[in-house]
């Protein structure tokens, strides 16, 4: 899912997945995109893994921004 924060806000983002993969990236070290380019990669998901949720942190580790897929099955 395509997000977009100011890096004035947040320090380092918080990545998750389906099946409990977690990973915590320098928010500074992600690489700015072009208009020519179709995104960076920043988790490498298994095959039937999804990305469930992203968190953003500030230098205090104050929670400043999340996101997160609706993970509920209808029946």
């Amino acid at each position: 899912f395509p997000v977009t924060i100011d890096k004035a806000y947040a320090n380092d983002v918080l990545l998750a997945s389906k099946s409990g993969k977690i990973i915590r990236l320098d928010y500074a070290e992600i690489p700015e995109m072009g208009r020519s380019t179709i995104g960076v990669r920043l988790i490498k998901l298994d095959s039937g893994d999804s990305l469930v949720g992203a968190a953003f942190m500030d230098a205090s580790e104050e929670l400043v921004g999340m996101l997160m897929e609706n993970t509920e099955s209808e029946e």
